[in-house]
């Protein structure tokens, strides 16, 4: 299991406790999101020793992954949005409550994928 430190529309930069060379497979799981969990695949594209761990840059396997992840990426977002408006706000939200209500706050600023 690796820590997620920043995704992008190309992959993902992970925390590692161990270097994994570059070409590796690898699965990307985003337990998270209910239902369904995401599940997809990766590839190393790189790894960087810091001093007390590794940086893992993975890219996406294949075009509609890396679409897959994003619509799982903003699924979290939605999720974090609706516990953020329930301990601010005290208002509970359904999630399609907290969808529309995202949707129509943020999506406009949500960058585009250039390659989709």
């Amino acid at each position: 299991r690796l820590r997620l430190r920043n995704y992008s529309f190309g992959g993902l930069c992970c925390a590692s406790p161990r270097r994994l060379p570059p070409g590796t497979a690898v699965d990307i799981d985003i337990p998270d999101i209910e239902p369904p969990s995401y599940h997809g695949r990766g590839v190393v594209a790189w790894c960087a020793e810091t001093v007390d761990h590794y940086e893992v840059g993975i890219r996406f396997a294949t075009a509609s992954e890396a679409f897959a992840s994003r619509m799982a990426e903003q699924v979290c977002q939605i999720e974090s949005y609706r516990r953020r408006i329930l301990e601010f706000e005290g208002r509970s939200l359904s999630r399609d409550e907290a969808a529309r209500e995202w949707i129509s706050e943020y999506a406009q600023r949500y960058p585009r994928a250039g390659l989709l």
